[in-house]
């Protein structure tokens, strides 16, 4: 369970990385003005490494709640919807059983499978019959002169904006429960079932469960990003480093020279293009942040790559896939193929070349399974505090 969250995890790792070793371009000056074209691999090492391995992080606590919960849950969205005069719908007394006629308010369920089998799970909808206005002939008028209560069998092609690509445009077996002809009422805790678009309160509570539960899942994401971050922000802070100068020298004139040639792009001097496209203040606090910046990301990077040797991790070349597709998604770089869905292998193709270009030719390889360690050692060592 632990490693599938460490997935959406890897995003917070993947990012200042990514930031600090793609922008700009791979010739860079240096403070004496000097062009230099250097491999975006650091030189240093780390002295010491940080006791990573007994990392802890403060239990999620979130995760339970009851039956009482979800009541209360259901209970406050209504009464949100009804402070703002929402309306809802309750059945009309009197018509069950009877025909069903023009200007008729029904509410109804309905599912269908399309002539290729695909199912169109249940799901309710409202209709004034006669009115034209659902977008579905053939549904509104299978619905009219039928008996409240009761089913209605039959095909039709499904309009091709339906709303649901799986089955827009082919022709499918409808099943329709007309379950009653309906009013539109202030919205209570009785009838606010309907306006969550379920059948009773047992399913509103059922889908506000299902909510909660999401709610949950997401608690449980967020708490993990933080504690990866921490985790990374651990390791960084207590290891002690050896001959890193220049890689921070290095990643400095790369973020430097990032926000240089955006400034040339608009033909700005970079003074100009700072305090017109960015929130520092004035260059010295531009360069006090780029110089943290470069010093977090060498740390971060020489820390890793030492646990990843201590660790004997290696890169498969699966797994090295795997991460450079996720970096070219965190850019937006994916590449589609010619039925318009993305083509994994030839992402990581185009992202290997570009970067390779600018970076040489084990940058990209050395990042990979720098980030591939921090998922692993985390998803291994990092634990709950009891």
């Amino acid at each position: 369970m632990i490693k599938s969250k460490v997935v959406r995890a890897t995003a917070l790792g993947i990012c200042l990385a990514l930031a600090l070793s793609f922008c700009g371009c791979g010739k860079k000056k240096n403070n004496s003005n000097e062009i230099v074209l250097e491999q975006d691999v650091p030189t240093g090492s780390a002295d010491k490494l940080a006791d990573y391995k007994n990392f802890t992080y403060e239990a999620f606590t979130g995760d339970d709640f009851t039956d009482e919960d979800v009541v209360a849950e259901y209970e406050r969205i209504i009464g949100k919807y009804a402070d703002t005069g929402v309306m809802s719908i309750e059945p009309v007394t009197g018509r069950d059983g009877t025909k069903t006629a023009s200007g008729d308010k029904v509410f109804f369920k309905y599912s269908a499978v399309s002539e290729d089998g695909t199912v169109i799970a249940p799901r309710y909808g409202k209709i004034t019959l006669g009115a034209g206005e659902y977008g579905f002939d053939e549904m509104e008028n299978a619905l009219l002169d039928q008996t409240v209560g009761e089913d209605v069998e039959f095909t039709a092609t499904v309009p091709e904006n339906y709303g649901d690509a799986a089955v827009a445009g082919k022709q499918a077996d409808f099943t329709v429960s007309i379950l009653f002809v309906y009013e539109e009422a202030p919205i209570t805790l009785e009838n606010g079932c309907y306006y969550l678009a379920t059948g009773s309160i047992d399913e509103a509570y059922a889908s506000v469960r299902v909510a909660l539960e999401n709610s949950v899942i997401n608690e449980k994401y967020e708490h993990l990003d933080k504690a990866f971050a921490d985790f990374v922000s651990f390791v960084k802070e207590n290891t002690t480093y050896k001959d890193i100068e220049k890689d921070k020298e290095n990643s400095y004139w790369i973020l430097y020279n990032s926000f240089s040639s955006k400034a040339d792009a608009e033909d700005m001097t970079l003074e100009a293009y700072i305090a017109e496209n960015s929130s520092y203040k004035n260059m010295d606090e531009f360069k006090t942040a780029m110089e943290a910046a470069a010093d977090s990301h060498i740390k971060e990077l020489v820390a890793f790559n030492a646990v990843a040797d201590a660790e004997g991790i290696t890169l498969s070349d699966e797994d090295y896939a795997a991460v450079v597709f996720a970096l070219a998604q965190k850019e937006g770089k994916t590449v589609s193929a010619s039925d318009g869905n993305v083509d994994k292998d030839a992402t990581v193709s185009a992202y290997e070349t570009q970067y390779a270009t600018v970076y040489g030719p084990d940058a990209l390889r050395f990042y990979a399974r720098v980030l591939y360690c921090e998922t692993q050692v985390f998803s291994t060592y990092a634990k709950e505090a009891q």
